[in-house]
């Protein structure tokens, strides 16, 4: 009688505990469908269609989630939901803490943030910015407030790779096969810490990260003995792929002198693949450097003009030699691979594009902010490449868009490893229409 009593009452606590409960809820739901301009295909890669943002907020606590729908034309019947985000945040008198599936946004520069690696990224949405191109990570954080000052930490318990559009034939970088064999990272987990301060015209930030590189490389491989069809005994070569492991120290400024704005970012990086038990291992080594400097400045035509410049620099790679024995074509295997070929495991993702460059962008607001007009471009400054594109969003009612993107690629037709001319059957127009609640 006493156990039936006390499920009762906690049954009513628990019932006006959410009764009181503030829920706060929004979202968006956007069909969109993408054309080549060449000839007017569809480029058929997965969208997001829809996406929700649900909170539920009680006394200091309250828990966050968004959720979205992807999908894929034709396939329409097999839409995904994918479960974004959701954790749980408590406010307490010296900060914040927060527990869960979550995605983080480090960093002072716009779109492109060396020292944001806390979460992987999803490279189907590769031209996308902000958290619409990542993937949340299970983890654990703590905000201080320290005066104008704000501490964070972070523990993620478990490693997140990038999700690649691997076997995709309207994906426009040509990947590498799907590896068969990829080594977990001897440890799992990952730690970050950042400082942020203002000071006058000045916000910066200092910020560390030890954990996994979110792309794969080259760890190894196991070589076995067999015997070909006359008997003679070959080499049969099997490859491992892994994550390196990185530390990661990086920095950023904003400083507001008038009415222009100056930004900067950079992150140095040590990665070193683990030891391994495989039969031979690469035993990668390297230090570079990623940084974006970024101005933005109010022009005519109520126009706001944003020019920012990528870099990536590899400081150091070293890898250890391939014996002869029993390789005949070990450096036949080298190239193969691409251990030259040195491809930093953390970073902006827009690095597999061009490691150096100069973007640009406008945008402007009209007709009392129902038309929002947008310009970007972008120029490699090591090879033949330039991207051109822009859009419009016109709001004929509130809560709905119409929205046109088109984005164009040049590149150098004669150089097979030119990424902008993979890219130019990609160039494409994208029309969608919106609606917000």
């Amino acid at each position: 009688m006493n156990r039936l009593f006390f499920r009762k009452i906690s049954a009513l606590l628990l019932l006006s505990g959410f009764l009181s409960a503030q829920v706060f809820f929004s979202g968006w739901i956007n069909p969109s469908d993408m054309r080549r301009t060449s000839d007017g295909s569809r480029i058929n890669l997965p969208f997001r269609t829809a996406e929700l943002e649900l909170n539920y907020a009680l006394s200091n606590f309250e828990f966050r989630s968004r959720t979205a729908v992807e999908s894929r034309w034709g396939m329409l019947d097999r839409s995904r939901i994918q479960y974004r985000e959701a954790y749980l945040v408590w406010y307490p008198s010296w900060g914040e803490f927060k527990a869960g599936k979550q995605i983080y946004a480090w960093g002072l520069a716009d779109g492109n943030n060396p020292t944001d690696n806390l979460n992987p990224y999803d490279y189907y949405y590769l031209f996308l910015t902000g958290i619409d191109r990542k993937v949340a990570s299970l983890s654990a954080a703590a905000t201080f407030y320290l005066g104008d000052a704000e501490l964070d930490l972070v523990f993620l318990p478990r490693h997140e790779a990038n999700r690649f559009p691997f076997n995709e034939p309207d994906f426009p970088i040509p990947l590498p096969p799907k590896p068969d064999h990829i080594l977990k990272p001897d440890r799992d987990w990952e730690s970050g810490m950042r400082l942020k301060t203002a000071f006058g015209n000045w916000d910066v930030d200092l910020s560390w990260f030890h954990g996994n590189d979110r792309s794969f490389s080259v760890q190894g491989m196991t070589v076995q003995m067999i015997m070909d069809s006359a008997g003679y005994p070959q080499p049969l070569i099997t490859p491992y792929m892994g994550y390196n492991r990185s530390d990661a120290v990086g920095g950023g400024f904003v400083w507001f002198p008038g009415n222009i704005t100056l930004r900067g970012e950079g992150m140095w990086v040590r990665s070193e693949a683990p030891k391994n038990n495989l039969d031979y291992s690469t035993r990668t080594r390297a230090d570079y450097l990623q940084y974006v400097l970024q101005g933005e400045i109010n022009a005519p035509l109520d126009l706001t003009v944003m020019v920012q410049y990528i870099g990536t620099r590899i400081l150091e790679h070293s890898f250890a030699e391939l014996p002869p024995l029993p390789l005949p074509n070990a450096s036949q295997f080298e190239n193969q691979l691409h251990l030259n070929d040195y491809q930093p495991g953390l970073g902006t993702p827009f690095a597999i594009v061009a490691e150096n460059g100069l973007m640009l962008g406008a945008s402007g607001n009209y007709l009392d902010n129902r038309l929002e007009v947008r310009l970007n471009g972008f120029k490699d400054l090591d090879n033949v490449g330039i991207m051109a594109g822009g859009g419009l969003s016109y709001s004929p009612i509130e809560a709905w868009s119409l929205d046109l993107d088109g984005v164009w690629f040049f590149g150098d037709s004669d150089d097979p490893e030119n990424r902008f001319a993979q890219l130019e059957s990609f160039s494409n127009l994208r029309l969608g229409i919106k609606y917000s609640f």
